[in-house]
């Protein structure tokens, strides 16, 4: 692609580049020209206004020593030729880099000059201690027409720097302007650089994209007969040009697909797809051409298994007809075997219900039982209570009895102490009598108590022993009466599986003579659908014969 805009914008763009370069440039030196010279005049300016202002200061010098001569005061002006500010300024020159000879032979005048006055300064200083018309003579004969000349010598140097630094700030201003102008040229160049750019862009770029967008926009809505095309030699005309040819090619491949399509409509599959198809059109071609092949083998072999099942109709029709003649004669001995087999079910049932009675009656037996050992179980426990209280009751007598034993000592005692007392004690001796005789009455009512506590606890001992084994021999049959039950209940499992077993035999004969008598009626069925599938095959075989095919 010689034309190529890919190529033209790297031109157009490296152009764009080198002038902003260029540009670019020009301006950066302008302005350090600018500030070069605004440098230069500015140090020009400074020498200016030092000079100036050490041609008043030798003035002011002077004058200050004009009035310490006349009236003895001290003179307050510098003696060192270094440390005014002229000196000052002469340390940080270099005479020997000025260019301007008229200010280098004015400061070669100066510099001898201004050291012999700042060394005759201090001379006269001190000449005015001894002779002040001397120093005064010396002051008005030599330092000031010497002043007068460095001061005159000071300004003409002043207004040469002056106008040095004048002729620098024409030459600023125009390099100013320069700049500004050279900036403004780049500024208006890159401007029309870039606006060439964009229409180039435009017209090369953005329109072909238009145009390919609302082809692209038809083709979406299926139209393929958009007319689009290019006589632009780039990538874009090459892209709208390719893609007419595109949208040509796929109209002409949908124009052969519709014209095979319309007649495999019409019943003719003896097509084929013979103009070459490229890329993946290849494929449709490909299975279109299979489509078409594949449906007329497949309307062959129809063809051919409706001839077979034509043939077969009528042998299954005869078959079916014998089938139904054999049913009738199995079908009256299912019925014989049924009566028979409801009169097993019966018989069943009925000893499964004395089965089941019987081991109601028996469970409930066994609950009376298991009640009965339940209340022997209480009655031990309480034979249990008594003994214990028994024995709880033999420790209360037993503290009675010894409450008894010590009230007779106590009684005893007491009739001891009555004796002893004599006619005092006796009516302490008769209480003494009397509860004696109630301790020995306690005595043999405990005595009683014993006796018969201890045969009531021998008595509630037999009565535990004789509850424990009754309630041992009634576990015994419980346990007994429990295996008893678990065979009845094993025996009316076993006859109520019986009764299932026939029942479910009796049903399964009784469904044999359903499918007895289905096949039966599916026979006479198969026959009558054999004849009707016959009939539907000869149909088939003549819509088959309406259509075209491959040999």
């Amino acid at each position: 692609m010689n034309n190529s805009l890919k190529k033209q914008l790297g031109i157009y763009f490296a152009v764009i580049l080198a002038a902003i370069i260029l540009g670019g440039s020009i301006v950066v030196y302008g302005i350090y020209d600018i500030y070069r010279l605004n440098k230069e005049q500015k140090v020009l300016m400074e020498s200016s206004v030092t000079t100036l202002k050490s041609a008043t200061g030798h003035l002011e010098w002077i004058d200050n020593l004009n009035i310490s001569i006349n009236t003895g005061s001290e003179f307050t002006g510098k003696l060192d030729p270094s440390a005014c500010l002229f000196g000052q300024w002469l340390d940080s020159q270099d005479i020997d880099q000025i260019e301007n000879e008229e200010i280098k032979a004015q400061l070669m005048k100066i510099i001898p000059l201004h050291e012999m006055i700042h060394h005759k300064g201090g001379d006269i200083i001190e000449l005015i201690e001894t002779d002040r018309e001397a120093a005064y003579s010396i002051y008005v004969g030599e330092m000031v027409p010497t002043v007068d000349s460095i001061v005159e010598s000071l300004n003409l140097i002043s207004q040469e720097y002056e106008g040095m630094a004048s002729h620098y700030g024409e030459k600023l201003e125009k390099d100013i302007l320069w700049t500004i102008a050279t900036a403004a040229g780049v500024i208006i160049l890159i401007l029309i650089a870039v606006a060439a750019v964009a229409r180039k862009i435009t017209r090369e770029a953005i329109d072909p994209v238009l145009d390919v967008t609302n082809a692209i926009f038809e083709l979406e809505k299926g139209n393929l007969s958009i007319d689009i095309s290019s006589d632009r030699e780039n990538e874009f005309g090459y892209m709208i040009n390719s893609l007419s040819r595109a949208v040509k090619n796929i109209g002409s491949y949908v124009k052969d697909i519709d014209s095979i399509m319309s007649q495999m409509e019409q019943g003719n599959f003896d097509v084929e797809l013979d103009r070459d198809f490229t890329g993946d059109f290849a494929a449709i071609k490909n299975s279109i051409n299979g489509f078409a092949g594949n449906i007329s083998q497949t309307l062959s072999n129809v063809s051919m298994a409706s001839e077979n099942v034509n043939m077969g109709a009528g042998q299954v029709s005869m078959t079916s007809q014998m089938v139904a003649s054999g049913t009738s004669s199995q079908t009256e001995l299912v019925d014989n075997l049924i009566g028979l087999t409801s009169e097993i079910s019966a018989d069943a049932e009925n000893n499964n219900s004395s089965l089941s009675q019987a081991a109601v009656l028996f469970d409930e037996t066994v609950q009376f039982m298991d009640r009965g050992n339940h209340e022997m179980a209480n009655l031990s426990s309480a034979m249990d209570e008594i003994n214990d209280t028994s024995q709880e009751i033999k420790k209360i007598v037993k503290t009675i009895e010894e409450i008894a034993f010590q009230t007779n000592i106590l009684a005893l005692n007491a009739a001891i102490e009555a004796a002893r007392a004599g006619t005092a004690g006796k009516g302490f001796s008769v209480v003494a009598d009397e509860v004696r005789n109630l301790a020995v009455k306690t005595a043999e009512a405990v005595n009683i108590t014993v006796s018969l506590i201890e045969n009531s606890t021998s008595a509630a001992e037999k009565g535990d022993h004789y509850a424990r084994s009754t309630r041992e021999v009634i576990e015994e049959i419980s346990q007994k009466s429990g295996t008893v039950l678990e065979t009845i209940n094993q025996v009316a499992k076993a006859s109520s599986k019986q009764t299932e077993a026939v029942s479910e035999i009796n049903k399964d004969i009784e469904e044999i003579a359903g499918l007895i008598q289905t096949m039966a009626s599916s026979s006479e069925e198969a026959a009558a659908t054999s004849e009707e599938l016959s009939t539907q095959t000869d149909i088939l075989n003549d819509l088959i014969a309406q259509f075209r095919l491959k040999n």
